[in-house]
């Protein structure tokens, strides 16, 4: 006798499970019609101001939107507590995708003609750590946490808007893969993953001590040809990039 066999679907991510009528669920897509529509006024009221330094306050976000809900009718269904969730939200991914995100590439770009970068691969890096059923994954609390900080960094934009301002000026962006950068010697070479100790480097081979980041951003640098430049000087106030300068 074959063994019945039953297919059971699964829905991670869910808090709580909703069965709306028909009338509420007319209701929560009206809802999701405005929020939507909010988000996007929202958007073009917040960049309409120009410069970053002229970015409205969170004060006044929330008496935008107050006016106008009173001014478009059918914004007013979607709840005022909704509403301010969406203000919240806007923010949130305003400050987290762009604030300050050109500043440190426009720096680097100014000051250095090369810039050296690991070729990181996110989308992969931030896969999530539940697995299936059958195989299931472990330490799945940490991996997200560590995804979550990833993801908040923003690297694919960064290394964007790096390219871009150092085309701007003539410069050049070298990418290089990953691999082992972080358990790699800078200073001979030998690779071991028990030389790593959370920020602190010890070379297991040579004794070679240096800070972790410091030594994988040397061993970036070595992979992209720019090892033998580690000292370099500010340049002038005013003048462009040298492509002497080089940085990982």
């Amino acid at each position: 006798m074959e063994e019945e066999r039953r297919v059971v679907k699964i829905n991670h991510g869910y808090v709580r499970r909703l069965a709306p009528t028909a009338e509420q669920a007319a209701a929560l897509d009206i809802q999701g019609h405005a929020a939507r529509a909010m988000w996007n006024l929202l958007h073009g009221w917040w960049t309409w101001g120009g410069g970053r330094d002229r970015r409205p306050t969170l004060k006044q976000a929330d008496e935008a939107i107050r006016q106008a809900r009173k001014d478009i009718p059918w914004l007013a269904d979607l709840p005022a507590q909704a509403a301010r969730q969406v203000l919240k939200t806007y923010v949130r991914a305003w400050r987290n995708c762009w604030e300050g995100r050109a500043s440190v590439p426009e720096f680097k770009a100014g000051r250095y003609g090369i810039v050296a970068v690991e070729e990181l691969r996110v989308e992969n890096m931030t896969r999530s750590a539940r697995g299936t059923i059958a195989e299931p994954g472990r330490n799945v609390r940490q991996k997200a946490g560590l995804n979550r900080v990833m993801l908040n960094e923003a690297h694919a934009r960064t290394v964007e808007l790096l390219a871009y301002k150092l085309a701007e000026r003539g410069g050049q962006l070298l990418k290089v893969p990953a691999a082992y950068t972080s358990q790699t010697c800078s200073t001979c070479g030998h690779r071991d993953p028990r030389s790593r100790h959370g920020v602190v480097f010890t070379c297991t081979s040579c004794g070679h001590l240096d800070h972790a980041d410091t030594n994988a951003a040397l061993n970036i640098l070595n992979a992209a040809g720019l090892g033998r430049v580690r000292t370099w000087s500010p340049a002038p106030v005013g003048c462009e990039a040298s492509t002497t300068r080089r940085a990982a």
